[in-house]
């Protein structure tokens, strides 16, 4: 057992190292890949994303644009915004703030590229779903389905299992510290709301997510207003705190600088999932015109998450400084120093937000291990018994300290990332391709209101899949259309409907 536990720290810690690291240079890259798709297409995500179209799916059996955002940001927006923030600026400094921002900046360039690759590798179940996410392009576009399985493997347990128990044992936590519930009692309850929607569709659990990521954003970020109105005279101090510890070199000759960088970083990147590859296994159930819309859609989100949720977070906690003090870390710390700015109603305030927003997590968390799931088998009594399984573990989480399972997470985590960040490097020319045929339509979009933006594989044969099937996005050309875009006269469906057969 010893000698087991020395390897998995090894692995561990070598990991946590690369980590970083690695998000950091697939985040440059793919900011030089695609021109800065952060800053040249941001307004246009956001145009996307308000239009009518976008709460609009193209079939009655898949989710619209917008619900694949809410889901996708009720995973993101979790406890990690509130104890996440709190953690970074505990171990390195108020400075690892501006990291964290620095993290989003490039981490939206990789959220898009791995969302547009779920979405043109993507393909339908027996029912008529849409599923997808790096497990596909890893076995589709590298043809490596071994590694997708290894891929989707880390993520059912991690999203299914690892973190839903954490999430579930925080609410648990957080009620018994604010209002003396017995844990025993929350475990019940929490494990209820959980079945009575998982239970249910994907359409159920969108649903779901979308109202209650409303719901709580709206909640958290009244509460940062309301301590920022307090301490309105602290802000501006607290922001160039952020900037002057982002880069002091002064103690300990760089070692607090790297400690700085480190926690903001990873606190950054793993906060809104950008690169992890969780993301675009919900992005690929969305139905779209273009692969890119998805791609801009899930950036938006990371925006949100970060720039947003975070820094409200961040704020909350500077203008107090308490966080000097060394008497409160993780969410704790968010809490009490909502209580010090607004009094004691805060507690009760921050423990309700607490509550939605680990509950939303547990939700989303589901919705990207059933993709995992889907990977392997579109049978309905293994999902059916995984169902069962999430909810035991939702369960056991409350009731339990969930640390055996967070470090197993922590290596699962760490190996189903990485496996997606060199995927989509190695898928960079498929990225690019994505996104200057939707430059060119939106181009011609300017210029003729009329035109309908739509993705043609046909049109670029290097990305027919050559293994299990043509892609989803191959229409049959009419030759009096423009580029056989602008008119189409259908879908050239897969030639199967299962993707449990192909495989």
């Amino acid at each position: 057992m010893d000698f087991l536990l020395s390897i998995y720290k090894w692995l561990s810690d070598g990991l946590n190292f690369v980590l970083p690291i690695a998000l950091v240079v697939v985040g440059f890259f793919f900011f030089f890949v695609t021109k800065g798709v952060q800053f040249r297409l941001f307004k246009v995500g956001i145009k996307n994303l308000l239009s009518g179209d976008a709460t609009k799916s193209l079939d009655k059996t898949n989710i619209s644009p917008v619900q694949a955002f809410m889901t996708g940001l009720a995973s993101r927006v979790g406890i990690g915004n509130i104890a996440g923030v709190a953690s970074a600026i505990v171990l390195g400094g108020p400075g690892a703030v501006f990291w964290m921002w620095f993290a989003a900046l490039l981490g939206m360039a990789s959220a898009f590229a791995e969302s547009s690759l779920a979405q043109l590798y993507k393909t339908k179940n027996s029912e008529g779903q849409f599923v997808g996410g790096p497990a596909f392009y890893i076995a589709q576009g590298l043809k490596l389905p071994v590694v997708g399985v290894i891929f989707s493997i880390c993520l059912a347990f991690t999203y299914g299992f690892a973190f839903n128990s954490i999430q579930a044992n925080q609410i648990a936590n957080t009620l018994h510290s604010a209002f003396d519930v017995d844990t025993r009692t929350t475990a019940i309850v929490v494990t209820a709301m959980t079945a009575i929607v998982i239970f249910g569709s994907l359409k159920a659990v969108s649903n779901a997510s979308s109202g209650l990521v409303i719901v709580m954003s709206i909640l958290y970020i009244f509460i940062g207003i309301a301590v920022l109105v307090v301490n309105y005279d602290r802000i501006i101090p607290a922001l160039e705190t952020v900037f002057a510890n982002a880069f002091n070199l002064d103690a300990g000759l760089g070692a607090l600088f790297g400690t700085t960088i480190a926690y903001g970083i990873k606190r950054g990147l793993f906060s809104n999932e950008a690169g992890m590859g969780s993301a675009p296994n919900i992005a690929a159930t969305a139905s779209t015109k273009h692969p890119a819309e998805q791609g801009l859609v899930q950036m938006i989100g990371v925006c949100f998450d970060t720039f947003i949720i975070c820094t409200f977070s961040a704020l909350i906690i500077l203008t107090t400084g308490i966080y000097g003090d060394g008497k409160y870390d993780n969410a704790a710390l968010t809490t009490q120093s909502a209580v010090v700015s607004l009094g004691d109603w805060a507690a009760i305030a921050m423990s309700i937000i607490i509550f939605l927003f680990a509950f939303t997590s547990i939700i989303g968390n589901f919705a990207y291990a059933l993709s995992g799931l889907k990977y392997f088998t579109q049978n309905k009594y293994v999902r059916f018994l995984f169902t069962i399984g999430v909810c035991a573990i939702v369960y056991i989480g409350s009731v339990s300290s969930p640390k055996a399972v967070w470090d197993a997470a922590d290596l699962a985590m760490a190996i189903m990332t990485l496996l997606n960040l060199v995927a989509i490097v190695f898928l960079w020319k498929q990225v690019k391709l994505i996104i200057d045929d939707y430059k060119r339509q939106l181009h011609k979009k300017d210029l003729d209101p009329e035109y309908e933006i739509e993705f043609n594989s046909d049109l670029y044969p290097v990305l027919r899949d050559k293994i299990y099937h043509q892609s989803i996005w191959s229409r049959k050309l009419d030759e009096n259309a423009d580029d056989g875009i602008h008119k189409t006269t259908g879908y050239k469906l897969f030639g199967h409907n299962d993707t449990e057969n192909h495989r």
